[in-house]
């Protein structure tokens, strides 16, 4: 059975992440119960990084990400989208949904979220991660966002990208195409971890084909 070699999220992520707590951007009639952002404080990294995070007077707060994103991690999504693209505003609802339903599982410290921002400017990132509401976020830098592309063949948004989170070896490249019926999602995708791994650990492994349902290229406008 072959070693594997844990990835270094500090390094690919940032050392600190970011979450909204400050009061949501919304539109009139997309009011949330200010009771979700709560409990979903306390499920990111079973609240420990959340209680010791560093507030800032922006409305938001900079979390360890080796502290969210502990070694007893499994899975670790990853989702790009940017402001600019119509699509992924819209995507941009459902995963919130799907966020906050993953996170009210009993397996929740097993998966975490971070969305690396598509947007053109930082002033941008920060206003789309208040309407994501309590979501990490990684830093805003075109150059991760590079890396990702070259990294995991990252070329439209929006994007959900399902890892091992030891590994950092993609699950699914498809993510988002599962995420449109999010029932049963960690169970869908603990399999495909398990499979992926044992598929390893013989050799046999194939790359996953990206997915052409993306309809924003990543480099738009």
């Amino acid at each position: 059975m072959a070693a594997q070699t844990p990835v270094d999220w500090c390094e690919l992520l940032g050392k600190e992440l970011t979450i909204c707590t400050g009061p949501p951007s919304v539109r009139p009639g997309t009011e949330e119960k200010k009771t979700t952002g709560a409990s979903l404080l306390a499920s990111i990294g079973s609240g420990i990084g959340v209680q010791d995070s560093k507030k800032r007077m922006d409305g938001f707060s900079y979390v360890q990400t080796s502290i969210v994103l502990p070694p007893t991690l499994k899975l670790l999504l990853v989702y790009f989208s940017g402001r600019w693209c119509p699509t992924c505003q819209q995507f941009d609802v459902m995963m919130k949904k799907v966020y906050e339903g993953l996170k009210a599982l009993p397996e929740s410290s097993y998966l975490e979220l971070v969305w690396v921002s598509c947007d053109l400017s930082e002033e941008a990132h920060r206003a789309h991660l208040k309407r994501l509401g309590v979501m990490l976020g990684a830093p805003w830098s075109p150059k991760r966002l590079q890396m990702f592309t070259e990294r995991w063949g990252v070329n439209a948004i929006p994007g959900l990208l399902v890892l091992d989170a030891i590994t950092g070896h993609p699950i699914t490249s498809n993510g988002s195409e599962d995420a449109d019926g999010f029932a049963g999602l960690f169970l869908h995708w603990s399999e495909l971890l398990d499979q992926k791994r044992a598929a390893e650990d013989n050799g046999d492994v194939k790359a996953d084909s990206d997915s052409e349902a993306g309809l924003s290229e990543i480099s738009e406008p």
